[in-house]
């Protein structure tokens, strides 16, 4: 893992992007045993573009996957649109699906809600949130259901549990207790090859609304919607654009326009 070094985001809330980044430089050297250095950086810029919360620090990693895959992602100051995978996919939140998924594909990116013990490098059970953070994991100790990973905060941060002891533990990396984070995972992706076939069935697929979209809410469905209906900007928030446009489409159908 040395080889691929440690970043340090240092106060920019770009954690999505630094773990897309790493995941993505493990997965490339998996497949072309290349070692290339990815913009952590751009991905987290670009994801801001598409994200539906533009005036919010931070992005959802679920976002920066699915521009990684559709238009590639840069290496460090270069605009290279390196291809990395044909697809991703959410692994499950249990210990064998996430085993699973590091030995099968190197690494995963980690969504975690934590709390203030992680900035003094200990990693355990979060008595009281304080936000989400993503990371890369990139090992696992089966026997003792511990999982290995690389955090963004530079090489003066070692992340360990309480009373635990790790002398192979190296500056930038941390190890925890599946049993003290399985709570508070947000998400966990990998990169995958997808068949063709099924990537043809997605694309035409319809996007699915699981919710009731009003004038107030953003996210990744409001910037759905404002595509399905052509509605520009398509900044992923309803506002007042947004709201007469889909008003005018119901009185035009017959619908009640509410």
């Amino acid at each position: 893992m040395t080889l691929f070094g440690i970043e340090n985001q240092g106060n920019k809330p770009i954690c999505v992007g630094m773990s897309l980044a790493k995941l993505g430089e493990l997965y490339f050297w998996r497949k072309n045993k290349k070692v290339i250095n990815f913009d952590g950086e751009s991905i987290y810029q670009t994801c801001k573009n598409e994200d539906g919360i533009p005036n919010q620090s931070g992005t959802y990693a679920r976002i920066g996957a699915k521009v990684i895959v559709r238009d590639g992602i840069d290496q460090e100051g270069i605009n290279s649109n390196d291809k990395i995978s044909t697809g991703y996919a959410f692994v499950s939140n249990d210990f064998n699906s996430i085993c699973q998924a590091i030995y099968q594909n190197s690494a995963v990116t980690i969504g975690l809600f934590i709390g203030e013990d992680w900035f003094n490098g200990i990693i355990g059970k979060v008595k009281k949130y304080i936000g989400g953070h993503q990371t890369t994991l990139i090992g696992f100790d089966y026997e003792r259901e511990l999982l290995y990973g690389i955090n963004s905060w530079g090489e003066g941060w070692i992340g360990k549990i309480l009373n635990w002891i790790d002398m192979n533990l190296k500056g930038g990396y941390y190890v925890a207790k599946y049993s003290d984070i399985s709570q508070s995972v947000i998400d966990i992706i990998s990169f995958v090859e997808i068949p063709n076939e099924i990537i043809t069935d997605v694309k035409t697929t319809d996007y699915k609304f699981i919710r009731n979209l009003r004038i107030g809410m953003s996210g990744i469905d409001v910037l759905e919607l404002q595509k399905k209906f052509n509605i520009f900007p398509q900044t992923g928030y309803f506002g007042n654009i947004t709201k007469s446009k889909i008003e005018e489409f119901q009185r035009q159908n017959g619908l009640l326009s509410d």
